[in-house]
Parts: C-alpha cells; structure tokens; sequence
C-alpha cells in the first residue's frame, strides 16, 4: 500500500475512534457506576479501551464480574473464556466474585489458590449460586493459615506439616473437619517424637518411616514398641565378665547398632532380635549359676567346710527376677566361685588331680566318664576306698 494511502486509512480511523469517544461521552454523564475501566496509554490498545468503556456503560457491573473472573483466571491459568454466562448471574454473583478475589489475595499458598479459584470457576461454569462456596473457602483458608502457623520443633514433625498443608491445599472439598485432622497429626507426630526423645534414634527414620506409611498413627505405634524395647533391652554392664555374663557387652552393642537403621520398622526388628539375644542369655546364665550352686555345694562337702550358700543362691534368684545392671548379678557367681577356689584349695592335699577332677563334676558324670577314660574309674576306685564312692553316686543323682 501506498504511503499516502496508509496515512488516509489511519485518518479515517481515528476520526471513527474521535467519534466513538464522542458519543461515549454523552453517555458518560448518566453513569454513576464505579470501577470504570483504565487506558493504559499505548494507542495500540486503545481499541479495546473503548470497547471496555463502551461495555462498562451499559453494564458496569457486568463488566466488574468478568475483571473478577479475569483475576480468579491467572492463579489456576484457566483457559475458559465464561462467554456464555447470563448478565443477570454475573450481577448475581458479583459480591461473592468480589470476596473471592480478596481471599484470593490473602492466600500465600499456590497450591491453595490455585485450588480456590479453580472451584469457584467450576461453580461460575455451572452457573450455581457461589455464595456459600467462596463463605466456605474464607473459613477454610482462616484454618488452613492456623495449621501452616504451627511450630515445628524437628525436621519430621516439619515433613508431616508440609504433607497434610500439601494435601489440605489441594483438598476436593472445604472441610474444617479436614483440618482439625490435619492439627491432629501434627500433635500425634510431635508427640511421637517426644516418646523417642534423647534415645539415639535418627530423625530420618521416622521422616522415610512416614514417607513410606503415610500414617502419622502407624509412625506413632512404632515409636512406641521401640520404647518398650528399649526399656526392655537396656542393661549395664562394666569390665570384662567371665562368660556367659560377658556376652551382654556384645548384645548390648548390638543394640546400640539397631538404633542406627533406616527406618522404625528396621529399628524395631533389630531391637527384637537383641530382645531374643537377652532371653537366651538369660536362660543360660540362669543354668550356669544354678551348676555353680550345686558344684559348691558338692565340694564344701568334700572339703568339710562350714559355709552356707543357699542364702547366695536365693540372692542369685532375687536379683534375677528383676535387674538391669550385670554386675548386680555376677556378684553371687563371682562369690560361688570363690568358694570353690577355697575348697579346692583345701581338697588339694587329699586328693589327686583326677579325683578333684571327678568330685568338681560330679553332675556329668556321663560325660566325664567319657572324656576322662580310665582315668575316672581308676579315680573313682580310689575315691571309693576314702569311702567317698557312695556319697559322690548320692550326690550325683540327686
């Protein structure tokens, strides 16, 4: 196109555009609505401003209502255009569009308002009277600010925080009973870190336990076995003990290792194990003191000694009942086994190596025999001719 006619054909549109503006003008001076719309300068857009005007004054609170779906369009990026809602429902809606938009602007959360003005679009697209949706959304939002206010004191309690605020904001419905559950977990998630305070556990494996479950409950349980397997498994132990007891160092550092696992689940099958750990050890430290009563027994009566060890064996028995420190409850063997040394030292002189050997182990008799040979016939003849014979087969098969 020719320059001057290019020149003529802009003329001539803005002599329509002069006149368009005329008119408006006039029209201007019965218009009492608010919120007209704005020019923003650029004579590129001002085609659009005088349509936007012309709009507004027929309609001004048409206009208003469609700014306001306008803005509850972006957080969402919402592509609908809501070309075909009546006149008479925009108007309708226009407070409810308006408190939507300013709740809109109180919300820090992007999943949240993105979810807000995605329904109340949803609703606009239906054509339903919003009014208690948006009523809805303002009293969940005020909530939905009290839970992200929480004070969160570890990284776990954080990690429960930011899913049930993840999974609040993008909720299908505006629940106020969704979010006193959501204030719920969060109590039952500090009060399950609360129950393994100070124990050694990681803070990781509750954050992976809770990843994994998605249960502040189930977290909370397991939490409390592992503190009743603490208490359970936690014994004292100092110096290096004659065997059995000295296995407890071992077991006891099995527990500490079981603490280090990656999750509760992990922690509680290790803790088990060390639980079954102590039991056996239990049961065999139990057999070896009751062995070492009897031994003694046996050899103060060799030896003729006046000593009284049923009162160190029901020591032994009380202590065993209930204990947690190790050392407690060697003290009865290291006492049993003292008197022995005594005895044998006082045996020494009347008896042979073999002798002491048979008197000592009197209660295998099966198995010494065996392992002893001749050596144990030969020791029990001789015994037999002390006239200890008949004692030594009394006392063995009591």
């Amino acid at each position: 196109m020719e320059f001057p006619k290019l020149i003529e054909l802009k003329r001539q549109e803005l002599e329509n555009i002069t006149d368009t503006l005329s008119a408006l003008e006039g029209e201007l001076e019965d218009t009492h609505a608010d919120f007209p719309p704005r020019w923003n300068k650029d004579v590129k857009e001002l085609d659009k401003f005088i349509q936007e005007l012309s709009e507004w004054i027929k309609n001004p609170k048409v206009k208003r209502a469609k700014e306001f779906i306008g803005t509850l369009k972006k957080p969402a990026s919402d592509k609908r255009s809501f070309q075909g809602l009546d006149n008479d429902y925009l108007i309708g809606g226009l407070d409810a569009l308006e408190d939507a938009v300013k709740i809109l602007s109180g919300i820090s959360d992007d999943l949240l308002k993105v979810n807000v003005s995605k329904k109340v679009l949803d609703g606009l697209q239906e054509e339903q009277d919003i009014t208690d949706l948006v009523r809805e959304a303002k009293d969940y939002c005020i909530s939905f600010k009290d839970v992200k206010q929480i004070d969160t004191t570890n990284d776990f309690t954080k990690c429960v925080k930011d899913e049930e605020s993840k999974l609040l904001a993008q909720s299908a419905e505006f629940s106020l009973e969704n979010i006193q559950n959501a204030k719920n977990n969060l109590a039952k998630a500090a009060s399950a870190f609360e129950l393994l305070s100070g124990s050694g556990v990681n803070t990781q494996a509750y954050i992976k336990t809770y990843k994994i479950l998605k249960s502040v409950d189930t977290v909370w349980q397991e939490a409390n076995e592992i503190r009743r397997l603490l208490g359970k498994t936690l014994f004292k132990i100092v110096g290096n003990l004659a065997e059995p007891f000295g296995e407890m160092t071992n077991i006891m550092k099995e527990r500490k290792k079981s603490l280090n696992k990656g999750t509760l689940q992990g922690i509680i099958s290790g803790l088990t194990q060390v639980e079954e750990q102590i039991n056996q050890w239990k049961e065999k430290v139990e057999k070896r003191c009751d062995e070492e009563y009897q031994k003694t027994k046996e050899l103060i009566g060799f030896s003729e000694m006046e000593v009284e060890v049923d009162g160190l064996y029901e020591s032994f028995g009380a202590i065993f009942a209930d204990f947690s420190d190790v050392n407690l409850l060697y003290a009865p063997y290291k006492e049993f086994r003292e008197i022995q040394r005594k005895a044998i030292s006082k045996l020494e002189k009347q008896f042979s190596e073999s002798e002491r050997k048979v008197i000592e182990n009197i209660d295998h008799a099966d198995d010494l025999a065996e392992s002893m040979g001749e050596d144990f016939w030969s020791a029990l003849k001789s015994l037999k001719a002390k006239q200890l014979i008949r004692i030594i087969i009394r006392r063995g098969t009591n």
